[in-house]
């Protein structure tokens, strides 16, 4: 996909001729300088680059010249993946936890930018929370959402965390199926939560052929690094005494395009506890792999 980049700086020169734009998929520097991309000589501060590939890495460097003088910025690095902080959020929870990092609405934090600032209009999020708990027999449980998100995950990794506090119903579900642009299934990835910090993960190229994940240790969380390659699917544990096993799936994943995310939500029942409860699903894009 195509997208536009704007290069801005500032002039504190007396006189110059013009700014030069050089740019490259690769570092250079003064001695091996690529071809000029653009020479602007009307005065901008700023220049928009269309010729720019979502996902791709370029390098640029700038300099300012007059006649055969020409004096160069160093050469900066320029990632544009578009698509990294969180994808999915699914967060149900009260008291003093109120995790307002994981809030996509949450705009003041400092963190929002990092974490929502690039997903905020495709990303799949659903909250409830209550500052004051009320009965412990109360159950409060998310909207349910499904959205596809139309972003290739193709060689990207994503952080996932599951986490459930309490024995007393904390629970998440979420689906997800990696789909082709026509929306044919390539690959599936099932979490169940039921209760008493159990996570279930099972997986597969088709609902029909999940395989159910291994667990190590007592109260097993999916928490860890998602990675998805070209031919197949790696799961990384953060928590290997206590999780869902590392694993991996082979499957070609060459024409994958989008990620519906199905059946997500997350439920906690209110318990006595002072920093209150909370149960959450969230999958976060860390960069590529």
């Amino acid at each position: 996909m195509s997208i536009k980049l704007k290069i801005g700086w500032t002039d504190n020169n007396a006189i110059i001729e013009g700014v030069r734009i050089y740019k490259s998929s690769s570092l250079f520097d003064v001695n091996t300088l690529p071809a000029v991309h653009a020479e602007i000589t009307d005065g901008s501060l700023f220049y928009e680059d269309f010729d720019v590939t979502d996902g791709q890495i370029y390098f640029y460097m700038l300099s300012c010249f007059i006649g055969e003088q020409e004096v160069f910025t160093e050469c900066y690095e320029v990632d544009t993946n578009s698509s990294t902080g969180y994808w999915i959020v699914a967060i149900s929870h009260y008291g003093t936890a109120t995790h307002a990092d994981k809030v996509s609405t949450n705009t003041t934090h400092v963190d929002w930018l990092s974490n929502f600032g690039k997903t905020i209009d495709f990303g799949a999020f659903t909250r409830n929370y209550q500052g004051s708990p009320p009965a412990t027999t109360t159950t409060q449980r998310t909207a349910v959402i499904n959205k596809t998100i139309n972003l290739n995950p193709k060689g990207l990794r994503f952080n996932v965390q599951n986490a459930i506090t309490q024995y007393v119903n904390q629970k998440t579900n979420c689906d997800l199926f990696f789909e082709d642009a026509l929306g044919n299934i390539l690959a599936v990835i099932e979490l169940r939560s039921p209760a008493n910090y159990t996570n279930a993960v099972r997986y597969g190229a088709s609902i029909e052929t999940l395989i159910s994940a291994t667990t190590t240790g007592t109260n097993p969380r999916f928490v860890g690094e998602l990675q998805v390659h070209n031919n197949k699917i790696k799961f990384i544990s953060e928590n290997p005494a206590h999780g869902v096993d590392d694993f991996e799936f082979f499957v070609d994943l060459s024409t994958v395009a989008q990620i519906r995310v199905a059946n997500l939500w997350a439920e906690t029942r209110m318990w006595a506890s002072v920093d209150g409860t909370q149960a959450y699903f969230t999958m976060k894009c860390l960069g590529r792999i």
